[in-house]
């Protein structure tokens, strides 16, 4: 029967991956008004990004809508949301979170489709250099290592990938296919009893003041278990990073999802983490309580637990979802057959 819970148990975690991998982001592409040379403006382009994926890889078809009407002489692509580039070796997953589900309530950030920006000029210094989509996977396996160092103590396993599994990731990362990633990555799961750290990146949205927290990405280092021996909750080890923070007034979205803070953070690491095994937490922070039964010294009340978390309006973000569905359908075979020929072209 220990058998049979165990298998049960892969089976639950298989289809919360499959749903995590399963999240995209409607988005609504436009291109710089002053970049415009044609006589009249292109008509912007929607498509469903994977949540797992990286801009520049699901964004072909993108660059080829708009470059037509673009400057003759172009540097990199690269996009930006209300003014503020987007840091493309961020997955679009955390990207969306921060500029969405950690923003102001009122602000356009919650309209969804999300609306971006594409240039073909002035390529800001404060993003990493994009030659190319290779330069993109590199950065994705860079990290991956990094990940599996934290979690195993070694990182061997993705240095001794074969090349085609390392495609197939590849594959996976633009199609958003959890079947894919989990076949290229089967042969290096390894039990948990071998974990040693939880790979987690905070990413630091709203509201917190260069003051309070310099760094907007902060990884810590967090063994299994915290100081008094107790498995890492999700409160817990926001609270060994941030001791001086009052988490009642601190949202924390992962996946899309406003978590509990009671949540245990190995669970979370196992089911909710990127591609790249890191467990990406966004933080914003507001002047109206977030988590109401956090009091003062962040003890927790029980009905906290058993409430429905909220989020965005589901009715409204459903019709938006299937609208963008409906535009981004028609691209969706033109960039996969991209992605073969990519493929094809590496073999």
């Amino acid at each position: 029967s220990n058998h049979h819970g165990i298998e049960q148990a892969c089976r639950t975690m298989a289809s919360t991956k499959d749903k995590v991998w399963g999240g995209s982001v409607p988005v609504k592409f436009s291109l710089a008004s002053r970049e415009v040379t044609a006589m009249q403006a292109p008509k912007p382009i929607y498509k469903l990004l994977p949540r797992m994926s990286y801009l520049p890889l699901v964004t072909t078809s993108v660059r080829d809508h708009f470059v037509n009407y673009a400057p003759a002489i172009r540097g990199d692509l690269w996009f930006d949301f209300d003014g503020r580039p987007l840091k493309w070796h961020y997955p679009i997953g955390v990207l969306f979170d921060l500029v969405h589900n950690c923003g102001d309530k009122n602000s356009s950030a919650t309209r969804l489709p999300l609306e971006i920006t594409v240039h073909f000029t002035g390529y800001p210094s404060e993003l990493l250099p994009c030659k190319t989509l290779s330069t993109v996977n590199e950065h994705f396996f860079h990290s991956l290592k990094e990940g599996c160092y934290l979690k195993y103590g070694t990182s061997s396993i993705i240095m001794n990938m074969q090349k085609s599994l390392h495609l197939k990731m590849e594959q996976s990362l633009v199609t958003g296919d959890y079947r894919l990633y989990q076949q290229a990555s089967r042969n290096w799961a390894i039990s948990d009893s071998k974990c040693q750290k939880i790979p987690i990146r905070i990413m630091i949205g709203d509201g917190f003041n260069d003051k309070t927290i310099k760094n907007r990405l902060i990884q810590p280092s967090l063994e299994m278990k915290d100081l008094e021996g107790k498995p890492f909750t999700l409160r817990s080890a926001l609270k060994s990073t941030f001791p001086s923070l009052d988490l009642k007034f601190i949202r924390a979205v992962i996946q899309g999802i406003k978590v509990p803070t009671e949540t245990s953070l190995f669970y979370l690491a196992e089911n909710m983490c990127h591609a790249d095994q890191f467990l990406y937490i966004c933080l914003s922070l507001h002047t109206t309580p977030q988590n109401p039964s956090e009091d003062a010294d962040g003890k927790i009340e029980r009905q906290d637990i058993e409430g429905k978390e909220e989020g965005v309006d589901e009715d409204v973000r459903e019709g938006a979802i299937q609208k963008t569905k409906a535009k981004a359908n028609t691209d969706r075979s033109q960039e996969q057959n991209e992605v073969d020929s990519n493929l094809e072209s590496a073999t």
